[in-house]
């Protein structure tokens, strides 16, 4: 698992918290959380962070939200996000149209998890490695990897 620290001021919240998908807290705790701040989710390191959005947008997708604009509706709804701009950039990113059917394997959720990082914490999201996101789906739920393609 990784170890960097990102708690310095200059960092993104979600470079901060080791949650680069500046994911809210839920009723119950995730593996690796270690507290929340402001509404969001703070996890031990980054791998733990990663690991909580794969698991989310997999779940999303699981349960029937099988294109970009599907997930980042509910993912990032109009109330807090200019959700047209994220939609457009995450279809853009992984290369499909809005509205294409995804299929779900792992290098499809690395990409989305990638664009969805990049979205959230700017220029920041950079640093965040690729063996961070795939370190993140390798610790997902063996019963969830399962479901992804390539697994």
């Amino acid at each position: 698992m990784s170890t960097n620290d990102y708690r310095g001021t200059n960092y993104n919240r979600g470079i901060r918290n080791n949650n680069p998908g500046n994911l809210r807290p839920t009723s119950t705790t995730w593996q690796g959380q270690t507290a929340v701040v402001d509404n969001f989710m703070v996890f031990q390191n980054m791998t733990y962070g990663c690991r909580a959005l794969g698991t989310d947008l997999s779940n999303k997708y699981f349960r029937g939200l099988d294109t970009v604009t599907k997930i980042i509706n509910v993912y990032a709804p109009p109330m807090e996000n200019n959700t047209i701009a994220y939609i457009n950039a995450v279809a853009k990113s992984i290369g499909v149209g809005v509205n294409d059917k995804l299929t779900w394997n792992k290098a499809t959720l690395a990409k989305f998890m990638r664009a969805v990082i990049m979205h959230e914490n700017g220029d920041q999201g950079a640093l965040v490695t690729d063996s961070q996101i795939l370190d993140g789906i390798a610790a997902m739920s063996p019963n969830l990897l399962l479901k992804v393609q390539g697994f």
